[in-house]
């Protein structure tokens, strides 16, 4: 296949990768305020398209991250972020996919108490 058209489908080095993930809060936790704390330090500086949303607790998400060699390092910093926020109980994340083609895999669900 020729670049344009890998770049028009994004396939091979134009495939773009992405991650769910999904948290459990504790019961004290406000979850709007981390979820807005989220949106502000970690997905709008970082123009990451995401979707999901929850409550009672619970969440889960996805988050377009970018290309292969990058994302990696992304997910990181998403991993790091969550795990210095005092509100978060469990989170799983699963593995990277491509977001195009898949193969798309569900996380875990998070332990409730």
């Amino acid at each position: 296949m020729n670049r344009r058209l890998r770049k028009k489908r994004f396939q091979g080095e134009f495939s773009r990768y992405g991650v769910d993930f999904k948290y459990v809060l504790n019961p004290t936790a406000d979850g709007d305020a981390l979820f807005d704390k989220f949106i502000v330090e970690i997905l709008e500086p970082n123009n990451y398209l995401w979707s999901g949303g929850g409550g009672h607790q619970r969440f889960g998400f996805f988050v377009r991250l970018g290309k292969k060699q990058e994302a990696q390092g992304q997910l990181d910093s998403i991993r790091a972020w969550f795990a210095s926020q005092p509100a978060v109980r469990d989170l799983k994340f699963s593995k990277l996919f491509d977001c195009d083609h898949g193969p798309f895999e569900e996380p875990s669900d998070p332990t409730e108490t």
